[in-house]
């Protein structure tokens, strides 16, 4: 279950991410949660269903409009994401050819 709470609250959750004011919109900001969850190391089967199963509905009410992700591998997970559109962009650039 989603929860938005102070982070102090929740520093015994497995897993969690810091939210402060920028400029990202839910969407963007709900699929990056995600992808910072699956990306835990210890994570189980159990737990990556249980976390698929929450709903966009669930999640747009627990989240805060226009805001910024802070979590450990935010930044990696960022340039993963920009290396593989570049990359695409370029392989379909070269397939139009």
């Amino acid at each position: 279950m989603p929860v938005c709470a102070p982070y102090d609250t929740l520093r015994d959750y497995k897993y969690k991410v810091k939210l402060i004011p920028g400029n990202e919109k839910k969407g963007k900001a709900i699929k990056m949660c995600m992808d910072i969850f699956f990306r835990t190391e210890n994570i189980t089967e159990n737990e990556k269903e249980l976390i698929k199963a929450i709903t966009d509905s669930e999640w747009n009410l627990s989240l805060i409009s226009e805001c910024k992700i802070a979590a450990a591998g935010v930044i990696n997970l960022k340039k993963g994401q920009k290396k593989k559109k570049v990359s695409e962009l370029l392989f379909s650039t070269l397939r139009n050819c």
